[in-house]
Parts: C-alpha cells; structure tokens; sequence
C-alpha cells in the first residue's frame, strides 16, 4: 500500500479501518481494569499502549508477526504491585516491547540511605495519569498518532519525580518515537536511576537471530553471562532451565551521541533498529534470556548497569536530578522485512 494519508480517505469508512488509535479495557484475571491504547499505523504495524503500566508500550507487531517479547504473568493491574525484592517485578512482568523502570531507582534489590528498594523500581508498575491519545495533522498527507501522559513518583517525606511521555506513530511509517521528560517537582536534590527495557520476543527472536551494535566495551555480569560472552550477540533454541544472561555494554555514538541496535532474524528477512543517545544513557544492558517459556531478548539503555543503587553509589557514580532540573531521553523503534533497507542499518552500525 503506497497511498498516502489523503489518497487513501476515499476508500475507507472510519479512519481506523487502516489508521488510528483505539481505547480498550482488559477484563480477564488479573489484568483486569487495565487500560490501553491500540494503534495502526496505515501501513503495516501496530502497537499496544499499556496506559496503566508505565505508558510501556505492550505487543508490537509487523504485517501480523509479533516482534515483543510478551511473559506468561499477563498484563497484571497495578493494584497488585508490592516493592519486595525481586518478586514485586517478576511477578507483574509482562514484557512488551518498552518497560521503563526507575526513577530514583532501578536494577538490583538493595537497601540504600535507610530504604528498601525492589527490582527496578515502581515505575513499571505506575498507572499514568492525564493520558490523551489523539491523531495530528489530519488535513495533510501524513498525519501522526500522538500519545501523551504523565507517570508520577512521589512519597510524603520523600521524592515527587515526574515523567511527560509522548509516543508518535506516523502515517505509514513503520517506525516509533518515544520522547521523555523527567523532572524533579520537589524541593531536594534525589537519586536519579533509569533503565528501558526494550524485549525482543518470538518469532523475531529465535536461532537465526544476530544483534548488531557498535560496542565500544562489553562486561559479563557473572560468570553464567562470561561461559557465554564469545557468543553474546548471536540467539540460540530455547532450553528448560537455562538461565539467564547479562552483558554490560558502552556502545559507540555519532557526534551527537546517537547510536543503533540492530536485531536481525535473517531466516525470517527481518530486523528491528532501536536509536538512542549515549550522552542520555551511557550504558546498554544485553538481557539475553534463552529458557523456555521466557525465551526474550533484551537491549536495555540507562543511566547506569542493572546492579542497584547501592552498587551505584559505592562505585561514585550515582546520578543525581537537582529541584526542578528536567531531563530528556528520545528513542526510535524501526522495522524493516526490505533488503536494502536492512543492508543499510547494518552499514549505518558498522560506520559509528
């Protein structure tokens, strides 16, 4: 289909016949109550909006075939999220395509300055308020879906931290934007930790699935993740049992900082890009997670590794975001089943 917005009007009855964004309700289990978004892009891809988790975006899918990574917890409400070590996010983790976690932690269990802090922070957990989804620019040819609201981190006695997320999806465009702005709305200096987990999930994923990425330096976290390091950017089957496997990586950037992540089903002539900045988030965290029936991959930008804020603050390197201090992550998610087109994001990783 190579009509654009307006040539493509005469044929259509309701715009969300081929594009647009529709509000829905889960109802089943314990995801009910929850509340997302679905949008068509006019083309070939669509995508969920979990408002009542962190605005994360849910399952992404290109001409039908699923590109997310989406676990067997299902989409769990908010209402039963406990910060507790790491069941109070392994037991709500439902994957999707984003899960942002954070804001003045993320990462490891720990207790730090007097608090007990759970697996990557409330954040993903955070139902969004003042949400609008609403499609711009309709009386030209390529209009867009824009996705806006707030998520608020805020304790009496302690951090009001807030996030404004807008996510685009244009007309035709098979590509994603997420925009953040995080600001401290309190009166003290707080710690300052974010983490986007991007999952990769079947049948993107599978044995004939490559990352490619500009690596600058790579750690193993352990040494499961070390007796795996030759192999870390290369998918295998899925295997009972098999445990997880992380790698702490700095990625080249441009001259702006930018860089791509290229993940790349060859058997399937398939590839996602994810760009980022480096100068927002220095560190990248391979989640490579081969066991069956969790079978994802993950490419995680943050502020810092996933070891937890004390392990941050031993090290000197905790962040910090200042009393009405703002700061700004940009993303874009692109798929691509063209040749050329994925010859050339290959080209624009090997060139960084």
């Amino acid at each position: 289909m190579n009509r654009n917005y307006q040539q493509t009007r005469p044929y259509i009855g309701h715009d969300y016949q081929t594009f647009g964004v529709r509000s829905e309700m889960l109802l089943d289990g314990k995801e009910n109550g929850v509340r997302l978004l679905r949008l068509k892009n006019g083309g070939q891809l669509q995508a969920e909006v979990v408002c009542d988790r962190g605005l994360s975006l849910g399952e992404v899918a290109y001409k039908g075939l699923n590109l997310s990574f989406l676990s067997h917890t299902g989409v769990v409400a908010p209402a039963y999220y406990v910060e507790n070590g790491k069941d109070g996010f392994y037991k709500n983790f439902f994957g999707g395509m984003m899960m942002s976690c954070g804001m003045t932690h993320m990462g490891a269990p720990c207790e730090d300055a007097g608090r007990s802090l759970g697996l990557h922070g409330p954040m993903p957990c955070t139902p969004a308020e003042e949400v609008c989804a609403t499609v711009e620019g309709k009386n030209g040819d390529a209009p867009q879906i824009v996705v806006r609201g707030k998520l608020r981190q805020s304790e009496v006695y302690a951090e009001h931290l807030v996030c404004e997320r807008t996510i685009r999806m244009g007309y035709g465009e098979n590509k994603i934007s997420i925009h953040d702005e995080i600001r401290n709305e309190g009166f003290e200096k707080q710690p300052f930790m974010l983490l986007y987990h991007f999952n990769f999930g079947y049948p993107l994923i599978s044995e004939h699935t490559k990352v490619l990425l500009a690596e600058l330096e790579c750690t193993p976290r352990d040494e499961i993740a070390q007796g795996g390091f030759g192999a870390r950017y290369q998918m295998d089957a899925p295997s009972a049992g098999r445990p997880e496997e992380c790698f702490f990586c700095k990625l080249k950037g441009n001259a702006d900082g930018d860089t791509i992540a290229l993940v790349e089903n060859e058997a399937l002539g398939l590839a996602a890009a994810l760009k980022y900045n480096t100068v927002q988030l220095p560190f990248m965290t391979e989640w490579k997670s081969m066991m069956a029936g969790d079978y994802a991959l993950g490419i995680n930008p943050g502020v810092y590794t996933p070891m937890g804020r004390a392990h941050a603050r031993e090290n000197g390197i905790l962040m910090y975001i200042e009393p009405d201090e703002t700061k700004s992550f940009d993303f874009e998610l692109y798929v691509s089943d063209d040749a050329g087109e994925i010859a050339a994001l290959r080209g624009a990783v090997a060139a960084l």
